[in-house]
Parts: C-alpha cells; structure tokens; sequence
C-alpha cells in the first residue's frame, strides 16, 4: 500500500512540476505578446506621423511644380516679348 501512495505522490509532484512550466511558459509568452502589441502601437503611430509628412512633402512637391511652370510660362512670355521688339 505505502508503495502505491508512493507512486501516486511521484505521479502528483511530475504532474504538479509540469503545471508549474506550463504556467511559466504561459505568463512569459503573454508578457511577449504584451511587448508585441505596445510594439504594434508605436509603429502605427509612427507610421500615422509618416504618412502625414509624406501628405507634406507631396503638397510641397506639387506647389514646387506648380511654381516652376509659372516661372518657366513667364520666361516662355518674357522672350516671346523680347522676339516681337527685337523685330519691331
């Protein structure tokens, strides 16, 4: 009898042991995912912030576009204007 009590106890501690790094692995894996997810947030807050500089920097590029036809269309004017005296 003392033998089978004795089994049973060795049975409950590997079992006991077994929850025991069951449960550690657990804990440290949400704490991982817990890291994953601020990890997540940060980038798509940092990915918010770029995409509305790149809204900026397109803006920006196209009222640099359009400035450079209104001064190419105004030096297109001014040497048309230039031709017509020279031949007057």
């Amino acid at each position: 009898m003392e033998s089978l009590y004795v089994d049973l106890q060795h049975k409950f501690n590997f079992l006991k042991s077994e929850w025991t790094k069951d449960e550690a692995e657990r804990l440290q894996m949400r704490k991982a995912l817990r890291a994953a997810h601020q990890q997540i947030e940060a980038l798509s807050k940092q990915n918010e912030r770029l995409l509305g500089l790149l809204g900026e920097v397109n803006s920006e590029q196209q009222r640099m576009l359009d400035a450079k036809d209104t001064i190419m269309k105004t030096l297109a004017m001014r040497e048309k204007l230039n031709l017509t005296a020279a031949l007057l």
